[in-house]
């Protein structure tokens, strides 16, 4: 599907959804409970969908849940730069292009 294209109601997960993700999840401890506690469940109240074809697209949960990991309690121990390089990686494994603007 077409970046910004919509499926009833609900659009599909693009870069500026996981740069809002992960900016709301590092300023809004409300945000962050409730995304590492339901990351599915969040994404639908953001009105973004997990799903191509009428199916759960695995890279799009797949990434999500990275994400949600990274900024779980189980987490807070680990430094900055090792829960930047736990979502960067989970990023660049789960998108292949997908997400990621593609140069001409």
């Amino acid at each position: 599907m077409a970046d910004n294209e919509h499926t009833h109601g609900d659009k599909h997960l693009t870069l500026e959804d996981v740069q809002l993700i992960i900016g709301r999840a590092m300023v809004d401890e409300s945000f962050r409970s409730e995304f590492t506690r339901a990351p599915k469940e969040t994404l639908k109240k953001l009105h973004i969908s997990a799903t191509v074809g009428g199916k759960e697209d695995e890279k799009t949960m797949k990434l999500i849940n990275a994400l949600a990991e990274a900024f779980s309690d189980k987490c807070s121990g680990a430094t900055l730069q090792e829960a930047l390089e736990n979502i960067r990686n989970s990023y660049l494994q789960s998108t292949d292009g997908v997400i990621r603007p593609r140069c001409g």
